[in-house]
């Protein structure tokens, strides 16, 4: 986190996939090199294939406000700052 920053910071992200039931964002923020935006459209694959279903049989489908289907599920550096390198 940058000094002065919260935790709560708000935090900008670009839509890098979307799925049958995911919507996959990540934060304009994070260091260049990581994730392409085929790993992203695998995790959203994932997400339907293998968590959605046992999310489902274990807690119940996800709240939906605003129907539309889909969690979304942001990628951010941020959780990382939370804690000491």
């Amino acid at each position: 986190m940058k000094s002065g920053e919260s935790a709560s910071a708000s935090r900008t992200g670009r839509v890098v996939a979307v799925s049958a039931r995911a919507i996959v964002v990540a934060d304009t923020g994070n260091p260049a090199g990581g994730f392409t935006d085929a790993d992203y459209a695998r995790f959203a694959t994932a997400y339907d294939t293998l968590i959605a279903p046992v999310e489902d049989a274990n807690f119940g489908t996800p709240t939906d406000i605003d129907a539309n289907g889909k969690v979304v599920i942001f990628f951010t550096r941020s959780v990382n700052e939370l804690s000491p390198a």
